[in-house]
């Protein structure tokens, strides 16, 4: 388990890295921190493992807090950009480095054969870094990590420097063996695919503070407010006047369900969730061809529109799904 306090982090520059900031992951899980760069998520992790010092708050690791505790001895891994790997090793003893008197011998060596083939570096133990390739060395590192069996194992953008397809190929190594070994996993990206293919939950930060926790789908169909709802993907954004659930925008009025408060809102939809032909007038309608849908942009009166289609067909109306909509009350509050 692992539980923040309060963490509270300020730089000599005054720069504001951390603010409040709580978290608790009470199971093994792979938890995906993401947000826009400067948010603070290498610096949470850093000091996560002691590689930083916070101002204030409190570190607990499984009911025992860390905080006076150097970073060797707060039983975390860290994986970093860099596999870091040492030269003069082959990959069975830089995975070994510091496993050495965790376990039995044979049982490391047992161990560490299975991660290997699980990761697909079975046949390199032998090997030394200077004959692999990056994305072998960034599989060895992470074996390394893995091997030692840590409260917390963090990962600080381990694929930032890999191509596409070996990136995709160790996102199901990371996922198969999170699940075969019940690892607990604090893995930090700015790559939003990456983090929705990764993630059993989403940990969404933005100036220094989590905005959002929750299942990849909840964050992208449900975000909390607008600058989570434009971070993953296009979003349709209008303001409107909500009066007796009757929503009011852009000379339009949709009649909803369920029970809203009255007054001005800024409500979203996904352009995939739009339909085509509906009571909804548009106008000066252009496509693009995207390869698998076809982008549509029209306008509402004066506010522009996207649609998303598998269709590459005209259309002059669409009908916006009130079960579709994310509305958030009060504009200034929406902001953040």
């Amino acid at each position: 388990m692992l539980k923040l306090v309060d963490i509270n982090k300020t730089y000599d520059n005054k720069v504001v890295a951390l603010k409040d900031l709580n978290l608790q992951i009470k199971k093994p899980q792979l938890a995906v921190i993401i947000g826009p760069s400067g948010c603070g998520k290498t610096t949470l992790l850093r000091i996560i493992a002691g590689l930083e010092r916070g101002d204030r708050g409190q570190i607990i690791i499984n009911e025992e807090t860390v905080n006076a505790l150097k970073p060797s001895q707060r039983d975390i891994s860290f994986v970093f950009q860099d596999p870091s790997l040492f030269a003069h090793m082959n990959c069975f003893h830089n995975i070994a480095y510091g496993n050495h008197g965790s376990m039995e011998k044979d049982q490391l060596r047992s161990r560490i054969e299975k991660i290997a083939k699980m990761l697909g570096i079975a046949e390199l133990l032998d090997r030394y870094p200077s004959s692999l390739s990056g994305g072998q060395k960034q599989r060895v590192a992470i074996a390394r990590a893995i091997c030692k069996p840590s409260k917390l194992i963090l990962m600080d953008e381990p694929f930032n420097n890999l191509d596409a397809q070996l990136k995709q190929s160790l996102i199901k190594d990371i996922r198969l063996l999170q699940k075969e070994l019940n690892l607990m996993i604090l893995y930090v990206t700015h790559d939003k695919k990456e983090a929705f293919e990764l993630a059993d939950i989403l940990i969404v930060m933005d100036h220094g503070q989590i905005v959002q926790i929750a299942k990849p789908s909840a964050v992208y169909h449900q975000p909390v407010n607008p600058f989570v709802a434009s971070f993953f993907g296009d979003m349709n954004f209008f303001s409107g006047e909500l009066v007796n659930n009757l929503l009011s925008f852009a000379g339009n009025q949709i009649q909803l369900s369920g029970k809203h408060d009255d007054g001005a809102v800024i409500f979203a939809i996904r352009p995939e969730d739009i339909v085509k032909n509906g009571p909804i007038k548009i106008y000066d309608v252009q496509r693009q061809d995207r390869g698998n849908y076809f982008l549509f942009t029209a306008k509402i009166n004066d506010q522009t529109v996207m649609i998303k289609s598998a269709s590459e067909d005209f259309f002059d109306s669409i009908e916006i799904p009130t079960k579709k909509l994310i509305i958030w009350k009060k504009v200034l509050d929406a902001n953040r």
